[in-house]
């Protein structure tokens, strides 16, 4: 079943995908190392969330139970053949056809989908099933709440400012350097004044852009550089235990977002070496976040590390 159901006290969908509990966990034999390819793949996703031919539901518009198919598509991106081939061992070249898939996969979905929404998990803290490094590609047929937020927030900022948020942000990092862990000359990598998680960090473009279709190849090699060298930073800190969620948070398809500005968010799961950060009560059930560790230690910490 690929159903969407509506919550009427958050006004946000919520998808449900019963069919999800017959994934493998963690299989004695890697399904994607017995594939044969050489080059960064994207492929469909076996036990998708979403479907571009939900059947077998039935769309209702009762105030208190809406209900609608879950249109959409899930896919899969390998990043290597090497079941050890986490993007901060991979090289330059590899990382850099990363970005590419994703940009071309972003460029086709958009056509159907109204947001793409780029991530990766990694580490079973996260809930990770199979191990084999990818990233995954979620189709959906509406904007998610966070995305949401994100927009109405940077909408509101260039309205009363007349000037994009993010920019502001990255301007003030740069001149303040506390929180700055690497920058290059496209992208900053920074750990955010009001980071949520005990080691959140974010990657920013310098230049106003407000999706991936808009670098060009100077800022894919750069953002390249940056994953490889902040993931990097991350495994040096936290060895096989590194857990997180990468995000890529850029402008819905349809529509005109000017003050949106495409960013990567980090959110770790790490706060010790083999002590983690989970979702307690007053996180999952009031929405509120509790940062153990203040950013500006987070960010020197990271500056230690091998980039």
């Amino acid at each position: 079943m690929h159903e969407l159901r509506w919550d009427p006290q958050l006004k946000e969908w919520v998808i449900i995908a019963s069919h999800r509990e017959d994934r493998p966990l963690h299989p004695t034999r890697c399904p994607f190392c017995e594939l044969d390819f050489n080059d960064v793949l994207a492929l469909d996703n076996a036990f998708p969330s979403l479907s571009p031919s939900p059947e077998g539901v039935k769309e209702e518009s009762k105030e208190l139970e809406r209900r609608r198919k879950a249109f959409g598509k899930c896919e899969i991106i390998l990043y290597s053949p090497d079941h050890e081939g986490q993007i901060e061992k991979l090289e330059l070249g590899v990382i850099e056809r990363i970005v590419e898939v994703w940009r071309e996969r972003y460029g086709e979905l958009s056509k159907e989908f109204q947001y793409i929404f780029i991530f990766e998990n990694r580490g079973r803290q996260i809930g990770v099933t199979l191990t084999h490094p990818h990233g995954q590609i979620y189709a959906l047929p509406f904007i998610p709440p966070l995305i949401r937020r994100e927009l109405d927030s940077s909408d509101d900022y260039f309205r009363s400012n007349g000037k994009c948020l993010y920019c502001d942000v990255v301007a003030r990092e740069l001149e303040e350097k506390e929180r700055v862990i690497e920058e290059n000359c496209s992208f900053v990598h920074f750990v955010p004044f009001w980071s949520h998680w005990p080691f959140e960090s974010h990657i920013i473009p310098k230049r106003h852009v407000t999706s991936i279709m808009e670098f060009d190849r100077q800022e894919i090699e750069d953002l390249a550089l940056l994953l490889k060298s902040s993931l990097s930073r991350y495994y040096d800190l936290f060895s096989d235990d590194l857990s997180y969620i990468m995000a890529l948070h850029q402008r819905p398809s349809f529509g005109e977002f000017q003050h949106y500005h495409f960013h990567i968010e980090y959110y770790v799961m790490n706060r010790e070496n083999q002590k983690f950060k989970f979702r307690g009560g007053v996180e999952t059930g009031a929405g509120t976040f509790i940062n153990p560790i203040t950013p500006e230690d987070a960010a020197r910490r990271l500056r230690r590390r091998k980039g």
